[in-house]
């Protein structure tokens, strides 16, 4: 599944790429989602080029509408979803679904390699791992492993449907880390294969690259909101897990207030008391597995926040 926005200089090469799969038996449904430039009318032509493809046109509702408007037309036993900046290899299919297969797993996930450019800035290697929930649950909250993101990831459609599950498209950011996280939820077993199989395109001035700190505060109170939702899903017996969370809930409240202090007007705004209030739950959980730099942030915001608050104006 693709949601396409704006994307009139990438779109051909994601499609052909999805084409010339080695495992034929696909369907790829392709959601534009009010572009404004020739996207719309590419995706016409190979929708009318190829009966494999399959166009649904929408007024622009984002990334997450996109998804669930896929969600809801998908018409196999699997998912997998592609950005329409990326690329793939010819077997990503045929690999991801080899590995759930032969594994008997409930995802199965890809490495990848992040370009900018011609330039490799990151690549996976390693050994294949197979992970139990609580394991799966908390590599995925871990910044050196298989991250995140749902785009080198397969899943299965009867999961998802009987589960209802769906993007939460009040969210600016991770949110295909909550989709993967509730997606856990319902299995047992997870195959990871670093292998890259997928290409990540680094695209300047992207929405995943936003450097106006206006917008950074609410998308970084955006992943706030969706680490409290995470939480309170955490079986008990998941130490491992809410430690992560924990971690990356600090962390997220940190970016907040970093992004308010560099604004010259930043008043104390609920995303602000808001991130004040995560990291006195929580610092003390968490704060032997923090950064020696995170550690002085802490203890700055919550004994001196003002002088936090000017030493990133000063910054800035």
């Amino acid at each position: 599944m693709i949601p396409v926005y704006n994307a009139q200089d990438h779109i051909r090469k994601c499609l052909d790429s999805l084409l010339v799969q080695t495992y034929e038996n696909i369907q790829i449904v392709v959601v534009n989602d009010g572009s404004k430039d020739s996207s719309g009318q590419i995706c016409e032509e190979y929708a009318k080029r190829d009966s494999r493809v399959k166009l649904i046109n929408q007024p622009n509702g984002g990334e997450g509408a996109a998804r669930n408007t896929g969600l809801r037309e998908a018409d196999g036993e699997y998912l997998c979803f592609v950005d329409a900046d990326d690329y793939v290899k010819p077997d990503f299919v045929e690999k991801l679904y080899n590995l759930q297969k032969q594994n008997n797993s409930g995802l199965s996930i890809c490495g990848f390699t992040e370009l900018k450019g011609d330039t490799v800035i990151n690549e996976t290697h390693g050994d294949i791992e197979r992970m139990n929930q609580a394991e799966a649950m908390e590599k995925l909250l871990r910044e050196d492993s298989f991250k995140g993101y749902v785009w080198n990831k397969m899943f299965r459609m009867d999961i998802i449907r009987e589960n209802k599950l769906k993007f939460d498209i009040t969210l600016a950011v991770w949110t295909d880390v909550l989709f993967v996280f509730d997606y856990m939820q319902h299995i047992d077993s997870v195959t990871f294969d670093p292998t890259p199989e997928y290409y990540y395109i680094y695209v300047e001035n992207s929405a995943s690259h936003e450097k106006n700190h206006v917008l950074g505060v609410a998308k970084s109170y955006s992943a706030v909101r969706a680490k409290e939702q995470m939480i309170d899903r955490i079986p008990a017996e998941y130490t491992g897990v809410r430690r992560q969370i924990c971690i990356r809930f600090v962390q997220s409240a940190l970016a907040v207030l970093r992004n308010i202090g560099y604004l010259q007007n930043g008043e104390k705004s609920e995303y602000y008391t808001g991130s004040i209030a995560v990291i006195k739950k929580y610092y003390s959980e968490i704060y032997t597995y923090l950064s020696q730099k995170e550690k002085i942030l802490v203890k700055l915001c919550l004994h001196c926040p003002g002088i936090l608050m000017m030493m990133y104006r000063l910054k800035k």
